[in-house]
């Protein structure tokens, strides 16, 4: 896959979606010098949506993470469980602490971290096995309301 193409991006991002949005337009623009994130590859995408029940569009800013394209990179990194523990953490640990913290009465809930919009180990029936469509996406910190001032 290169770079700057997320094959089936619908499909990565139907939890997001739900069955009324389409996508009409995606925009990919790296974040970062080719080599340059040891973790991976790092894209802004800037997605078009359209609900098909009323007709309005809106703006999904979001930030997609990939396995590395260099060779060297992708030689010191252990891809089988760094992709899938990543994801664990956006996709699994982040809401469940925050349901424990909604449970117990936490006022100020921790949302420092990323919303996960979706992600993927593999394209097809590969089981838990990452390769070179997994991807990680995730909202764009930079574009969101809750920043923070970054």
């Amino acid at each position: 896959m290169s770079s700057d193409e997320i094959k089936n991006l619908e499909e990565v991002l139907s939890n997001q979606l739900g069955s009324d949005k389409k996508i009409i337009e995606v925009q990919t623009t790296p974040l970062t010098a080719k080599g340059e994130n040891f973790g991976g590859t790092l894209l802004k995408l800037d997605v078009k949506l359209k609900n098909e029940k009323d007709g309005t569009e809106e703006e999904l800013h979001a930030v997609a993470k990939m396995l590395p394209t260099d060779e060297m990179l992708r030689k010191r990194l252990p891809e089988q469980t760094s992709v899938r523990n990543e994801m664990g953490m956006y996709s699994t640990i982040m809401p469940t602490l925050q349901e424990f913290q909604r449970k117990h009465g936490v006022t100020r809930v921790v949302d420092y971290f990323p919303e996960f919009y979706g992600g993927r180990l593999n394209l097809g029936e590969k089981g838990d096995l990452v390769d070179d469509d997994s991807v990680i996406i995730m909202e764009n910190l930079k574009e969101s309301e809750n920043s923070f001032g970054i």
